[in-house]
């Protein structure tokens, strides 16, 4: 890349995109951006645009999505669901949260994931089976992670970070009540 042309034109439509991510393998310039009721699987060096394909799940609203070493995205739901998609299909949907979901990160065989319920809840990949619920005490809208260090962003504009099993330490406060959003 580096220059400032486009690496690709592609046709979209009038729905928003609430967000985006790249495939973590190796030499894929395959990305996805999820919105308002849709999924979509891109590549810029084929130019290439396809719907996500539902398998008789809802497509309503996804807010965020993100991918694991092996291929596998992720994206949260508007009812507080995770659809887990390969090679572009829906190929499970399991319940996360009771609110929508507005945070996802994986790393290290685990998906984290964050919800309007102010919970984080953790996954293990690729059985997905369920972890721990962390109660956070206000909307999750950003979550990441470094080794045992998880950091946290809320709607009303905290940064908590948790290590381990610990409580979670809230590191900043807003002076407002403004959001925090995007770690990575």
């Amino acid at each position: 890349m580096g220059s400032d042309q486009p690496v690709m034109k592609q046709k979209g439509d009038q729905n928003v995109i609430y967000g985006i991510s790249y495939s973590m393998q190796p030499n894929d310039y395959t990305f996805n951006t999820v919105g308002k009721r849709h999924v979509a699987f891109w590549n810029h060096t084929t130019q290439a645009k396809k719907k996500g394909l539902s398998n008789g799940h809802p497509m309503g609203t996804h807010l965020v999505s993100c991918w694991d070493k092996d291929g596998t995205c992720y994206s949260g739901y508007q009812d507080g669901g995770i659809y887990v998609w390969k090679d572009r299909t829906a190929e499970k949907v399991i319940a996360a949260h009771s609110k929508q979901v507005e945070a996802i990160k994986w790393s290290d065989n685990c998906l984290y994931t964050g919800g309007a319920d102010g919970k984080v809840c953790t996954f293990s990949t690729p059985d997905m089976a369920p972890g721990k619920c962390i109660e956070i005490g206000a909307r999750v809208r950003a979550v990441d992670f470094l080794n045992d260090c998880m950091l946290v962003g809320t709607k009303d504009g905290q940064l908590k970070i948790m290590n381990g099993e610990g409580p979670a330490q809230t590191v900043m406060e807003s002076h407002n009540n403004g959001e925090v959003w995007g770690l990575c």
